[in-house]
């Protein structure tokens, strides 16, 4: 296997994951390796910028400050942007309370569903 992991975070593109997963293809095919994706779930949502930090509107405060956590509309959305296009999908750190939310385990079940209808592909090299 060679394959390289890229971790999609709101701030690295402002939401704009499309243009993300594309320059990360790109960079992939130059570089002759395969991507696998990520989502940072509980520091990869909109940055809390302003004021306290409550983190209002996303999925709540995330593990360091001023990061949230992603959405279920988040998860949802993006997973299926960039989840078809790697070799795996992983999500970074594990946590019970967010991966218990009801909103959440339903997220996770349609990127899933949605990948389970996509050709696999392979993590070696091209």
């Amino acid at each position: 296997m060679d394959w390289v992991s890229s971790q999609y975070m709101w701030i690295i593109t402002k939401g704009n994951v499309t243009a993300w997963r594309d320059a990360v293809l790109n960079w992939a095919r130059a570089e002759g390796v395969t991507p696998g994706f990520s989502l940072n779930l509980l520091d990869g949502g909109v940055k809390d910028d302003a004021g306290a930090w409550d983190c209002p509107n996303t999925g709540g405060k995330g593990t360091m400050s001023r990061y949230c956590r992603m959405t279920a509309d988040q998860v949802r959305s993006w997973g299926r942007a960039i989840g078809p296009y790697g070799c795996v999908m992983l999500s970074w750190r594990y946590d019970d309370a967010f991966m218990s939310k009801s909103a959440n385990r339903s997220a996770f079940s349609d990127v899933a569903s949605l990948l389970n209808t996509k050709p696999r592909r392979s993590c070696k090299r091209p």
